[in-house]
C-alpha cells in the first residue's frame, strides 16, 4: 500500500499539483506538532521517507484497537518528538497516511479515486481496490489465519487499516500485482512515468537493519 501511495503521489508531482518538499502545512494548515517549528518544517518528502520525527509506529496501537484515522491524526499534536524532521527513520502508519490528506487537498479528489483512476484502471488491475467493503463482498478472498495448536484457525476480515488506506488498505490479486510490477520495471510509462519511478526509488535516508530473520 506505501508503495502504491508514494507512486500516486509522484504522479501528483509530474502533473504539477504539488512538490516532494512542500510542507505538510501547506494543504493541511491545521496540522499540529508538539514542536512547532518541526510541524511548520515537516514535508511530504519526510512523512512518505519515514523521517517526519515521531517516534517508531506512533499511534499503530489505536489502529489495531479499532480507532479511525480521523480520530488519531488529531491526537498527533500530543507526542513528544524522537528527532527533528528528516533527521532519523522511524516507521509510521498514521503518520504516513497523511498523505491522503495532502493529495486530497492538493487535487479536490479523494485519495481512494486517485488510485483507482490513475493505476488501477489504466493497468488493468480488475480487481484492486482499497476500500473494505470491496474486499469483504468479494468471493474470492483470502481470510487471515492464526496459528492454533498444530494448526491454523481463520480470522475473521476486518476493516481497522483501511482508514490509513495509504499505509495498509490496498486489496489484489496476483495478476493484479504482476501488471503493477510491471509498471514499476517500465513496461507502462504511459501510467507511470520513468521520471516518477526515479523519483520514489531515491535513498533518502539510512534504514537500520534491527533485526536477522532465519528460514
Amino acid at each position: 500500500s506505501k508503495g502504491f501511495a508514494s507512486v500516486l503521489t509522484g504522479m501528483m508531482v509530474n502533473d504539477g499539483y504539488l512538490n516532494w518538499d512542500d510542507h505538510v502545512r501547506t494543504y493541511i494548515p491545521d496540522f499540529r506538532m508538539k514542536d512547532t517549528a518541526a510541524a511548520s518544517q515537516l514535508t511530504i518528502r519526510h512523512i512518505l521517507s519515514h523521517t517526519s520525527g515521531f517516534p517508531e509506529h506512533t499511534y499503530t496501537d489505536m489502529l489495531d484497537n479499532g480507532f479511525t484515522y480521523d480520530c488519531i491524526k488529531t491526537t498527533l499534536g500530543d507526542v513528544p518528538l524522537a528527532a527533528k524532521p528528516g533527521k532519523v527513520y522511524g516507521y509510521q502508519n498514521v503518520v504516513y497516511s497523511l498523505i491522503g490528506d495532502v493529495l486530497q487537498n492538493a487535487t479536490g479528489t479523494d485519495y481512494n479515486t486517485l488510485l483507482r483512476e490513475r493505476i488501477f484502471a489504466p493497468l488493468h488491475m480488475n480487481e484492486a481496490s482499497s476500500d473494505f467493503a470491496s474486499f469483504n463482498n468479494n468471493p474470492n478472498a483470502a481470510f487471515p489465519h492464526l496459528r492454533y495448536g498444530h494448526g491454523w484457525k481463520v480470522r475473521n476480515k476486518n476493516d481497522r487499516y483501511y482508514s490509513v488506506a495509504p499505509a495498509g488498505g490496498i486489496n489484489a490479486s496476483a495478476a493484479d500485482m504482476a501488471q503493477w510490477l510491471l509498471a514499476l520495471t517500465g513496461y507502462y510509462p504511459e501510467v507511470v512515468s520513468d521520471r516518477t519511478v526515479h523519483d520514489v526509488s531515491q535513498s533518502n535516508i539510512e534504514t537500520p537493519r534491527k533485526y536477522a530473520y532465519k528460514v
